[in-house]
């Protein structure tokens, strides 16, 4: 059983709000003048929020318990060897059953798995 905690949604976007204004901030600093590079920005072609955005999207991809339950069960379709996939036959992929009855949005349930 995977389970959220309560108000974990709000602590992330909190959290990548503080981030994102960081990366912002970040990137607008610029090297000073009488360098070689004055008036560049001091972090060059790093696209720090874009990073800090996606990682932020991710993140909050995960916390979508009944997404992850189906992401399991078309991986588990397709790749899974104790149930038809296509793997290697070297390889041994094994997912988990869901349990739908005990999936929300908050909770995944799933087979153990020793």
């Amino acid at each position: 059983i995977k389970v959220q905690r309560p108000g974990i949604r709000k602590k992330v976007e909190r959290d990548a709000t503080l981030f994102h204004t960081v990366a912002t901030y970040i990137e607008s600093i610029k090297w000073p003048r009488g360098t070689p590079m004055a008036g560049e920005p001091l972090v060059g072609a790093l696209k720090l929020v874009k990073a800090v955005d996606e990682f932020t999207e991710r993140v909050l991809e995960d916390m979508e318990f009944r997404r992850e339950a189906a992401n399991m069960q078309a991986f588990a379709r397709l790749y899974s060897h104790n149930r038809g996939g296509t793997s290697p036959a070297n390889v041994h992929v094994v997912v988990p059953d869901v349990i739908p009855e005990l999936c929300s949005d908050r909770v995944l349930g799933m087979e153990w798995i020793e």
